[in-house]
């Protein structure tokens, strides 16, 4: 397991498949998501960790000093749900629902996860992966998909 997301893999002098993987690795990433256990590993505002919303910067209303490092810890109340309140100061208001729609971090051992949105229990197949990031130019009826 990884515990950080790459804006990029891309390398000097790198293999064939390494450079393809390059290629689509934006697409990739915007596959994939976060599932917050502890909320250690996961940044507030880059990583997306909201179901079917953005990375949260871009719903930032304004931008505050020092908004880089909070944590998830600074947007929750003492009892360990969402501050509320904190978030729509924040946050435009059509991001609230999906941010508190997620369970807020717990304080066990859970470690933080990636998933891969494209499947209902956000487990990653190659196959799906393939399909996913081809969806563009997939066609079911022409015999080069079958053979693969």
């Amino acid at each position: 397991m990884f515990t950080t997301c790459p804006l990029s893999i891309a390398r000097r002098n790198y293999s064939p498949l390494w450079r393809a993987l390059a290629n689509i690795w934006d697409s990739f990433q915007d596959n994939i998501f976060w599932l917050v256990g502890d909320g250690h590993d996961v940044h507030l505002w880059n990583d997306t960790w909201v179901p079917n919303l953005s990375p949260l910067r871009p719903w930032l209303t304004h931008t505050l000093s020092g908004i880089d490092h909070m944590h998830f810890a600074d947007m929750l109340l003492a009892d360990g749900n969402w501050n509320t309140l904190r978030l729509s100061t924040l946050l435009d208001p059509v991001a609230i629902p999906y941010v508190i729609g997620v369970p807020p971090p717990s304080l066990d051992d859970t470690r933080d996860m990636v998933a891969w949105r494209c499947t209902p229990i956000g487990v990653f197949t190659v196959a799906l992966a393939y399909k996913s990031l081809l969806s563009e130019s997939w066609d079911t009826c022409d015999s080069k998909w079958a053979c693969i």
